[in-house]
């Protein structure tokens, strides 16, 4: 199933709303690393329902904000 470059964008701006550059450097440097996290987990759950050109609006976390 290809995957649209909107969906890339999206994922792509997930990951760094949810966590640091150090902390993907650490331990979530893997696509398996990253869908095992809870968080990443329920955003995938929540893209896969949305229309595949979408653009959704990616905010940073609470904790990244602080």
């Amino acid at each position: 199933m290809p995957v649209s470059s909107a969906r890339v964008y999206s994922f792509h701006k997930q990951i760094h709303a949810l966590f640091t550059n150090e902390q993907l450097e650490r331990g979530l440097h893997t696509l398996d690393a990253l869908r095992g996290d809870e968080r990443m987990r329920a955003f995938l759950k929540w893209i896969r329902k949305q229309p595949s050109a979408s653009l959704p609006r990616i905010r940073k976390s609470r904790e990244l904000r602080q």
